[in-house]
């Protein structure tokens, strides 16, 4: 059913978009300490 969607649509046949805020991205001092925890011997 899927594929005969998508081939009816000519691509997906729901619209996809990302959100404009960033608050997915961690700050970049808090990146980096997850970073350095994984690579702390």
């Amino acid at each position: 059913m899927f594929l005969s969607q998508v081939r009816l649509h000519r691509g997906l046949p729901f619209a996809l978009s990302v959100p404009e805020k960033d608050d997915l991205l961690l700050p970049a001092e808090k990146r980096q300490r997850a970073l350095d925890s994984v690579y702390d011997d």
